[in-house]
């Protein structure tokens, strides 16, 4: 490890000493400038505007320094894990915190606060664990290996959610078997892919079947495709190689823009489906980026399965916790009880510390949320 890192230090020195030169060959032609223009500060500034507009090295060197760590140690950017055969992974699914153990306690506590509290209102939660990318394509992951923490992740959190009435879907066995009809997953994403948000809408409507908690009068639902458009996973971000070596990184994707719309249904629009009860939608979807990201088309697909219209209050970028506290405790008025409420909820996502210090929760839970907002990685 050491001799590894005394070589990322050996190129990085000798990338730094060749920019620079290049650096000070750009800022010679700058010119001469006269005194009030140094005491005023403007010719710092029209130094700035030069060295910008005349340096796209400053480009080259992130570039050339993320190629060489992806070609030579198989790396990126912090937030990235590069597998095998251009796939690529979240560092979410590889790294935790010192505390990590009993964050996951936390969470799983949570969920069962969640579940209870929906109890409590007579409304039946139905909590539909996604597992790690990692999980569901394993033999893509490189030498680096999730920590033995994660390893019984997906089925930790399952147990919580089927300790409750309502039915549960088991995702991971959906989106294993599902991979001999395409990805289920998207290579260069944290996400899934819309056939996997696909998978997944129908095992969760099978599983609300199975409880009997279905709408006695389903509604058809239309499924449109277009063609398949290039697709730019999220975990690009951490290989900044374009523009000068995008030709080395994974091979760009394709996805087709999906969406499942109300088919008309002739008689079907009475005066009291378009103003009455019929229209309010009875199931909310409480979830993440896997749901809120209209790419994977999960609310879409989600609608058809069931046969009924969604209510979502998925949010990107907080995780799966806030905005289940914030539909249950939250200030805002809330839509008229509903029917049923599923919860969509990424397994990596319990390893996460929760910033859920603004809402009142219960003491107990409150007590175990608290905590460095930041705690310490531990080492990669």
């Amino acid at each position: 490890m050491r001799s590894l890192a005394g070589v990322q230090t050996l190129l990085f020195c000798v990338l730094v000493l060749v920019l620079a030169a290049l650096a000070m060959k750009r800022a010679i032609p700058f010119g001469d400038a006269d005194a009030t223009g140094w005491s005023s500060g403007k010719v710092s500034e029209a130094f700035e505007d030069h060295y910008d507009e005349v340096f796209p090295v400053k480009r080259l060197g992130i570039n050339v320094w993320a190629a060489l760590d992806y070609l030579v140690f198989g790396s990126g950017r912090p937030g990235v894990t590069v597998g095998r055969d251009g796939w690529l992974y979240t560092d979410e699914e590889f790294n935790v915190d010192s505390g990590a153990a009993a964050q996951v306690e936390r969470n799983l506590r949570l969920m069962q606060w969640a579940r209870d509290e929906l109890s409590r209102r007579g409304v039946p939660l139905v909590i539909a664990v996604v597992p790690a990318k990692t999980r569901v394509y394993p033999e893509h992951v490189g030498a680096r290996q999730p920590v033995p923490l994660q390893r019984d992740l997906y089925e930790r959190g399952h147990r919580v959610a089927q300790s409750g009435a309502a039915p549960t879907p088991d995702l991971l066995a959906d989106l294993t078997r599902g991979k001999s009809q395409g990805l289920t997953f998207m290579r260069t994403d944290t996400h899934w892919s819309p056939l996997g948000a696909q998978l997944a809408a129908r095992a969760i409507a099978e599983a609300v079947r199975k409880g009997g908690l279905t709408n006695p009068s389903p509604r058809r639902y239309r499924h449109v495709e277009s063609a398949p458009r290039e697709h730019r996973g999220d975990l690009f971000n951490f290989l900044p190689m374009d523009p000068y070596f995008s030709a080395l990184l994974p091979p760009a994707e394709t996805v087709a823009v999906v969406s499942d719309e109300p088919a008309q249904q002739a008689g079907s629009a009475s005066a009291e489906d378009l103003f009455g009860d019929a229209q309010i939608p009875q199931v909310t979807l409480i979830g993440t980026s896997y749901s809120a990201i209209g790419t994977w088309n999960f609310v879409g697909a989600l609608q058809a399965a069931l046969g009924e219209e969604v209510t979502s209050h998925a949010q990107e970028r907080v995780g799966p916790f806030v905005p289940m506290v914030e539909y249950l405790l939250g200030s805002q008025p809330q839509d008229p009880a509903p029917r049923l409420v599923i919860w969509e909820l990424p397994e990596r996502a319990l390893v996460v510390r929760q910033e859920l210090g603004a809402f009142a929760l219960p003491a107990p839970l409150a007590q175990a949320s608290a905590g460095a907002a930041h705690p310490k990685p531990l080492a990669r």
